[in-house]
């Protein structure tokens, strides 16, 4: 138990110095491009959003027949 509080805290330590040094630069993408892909954009969406109710109903099935 001592390890796991000590990894979790070396990578909060990690993730904090790398959110204070280094820099991110902002969307670049052209209001152009934008609005080329959004097609793309929905398709991915439809795409997560439908795998993510079947994981869900294939896990409640499963649930449900457990019991």
């Amino acid at each position: 138990m001592t390890g796991l509080a000590v990894l979790t805290g070396l990578v909060a330590g990690v993730v904090v110095y790398l959110q204070v040094t280094v820099p991110i630069a902002g969307p670049s993408l052209a209001h152009a491009d934008a609005i080329y892909y959004w097609r793309v954009a929905v398709v991915a969406a439809a795409t997560v959003a439908i795998a993510t109710a079947v994981t869900a109903w294939l896990s409640l099935r499963a649930w449900r027949r457990r019991k």
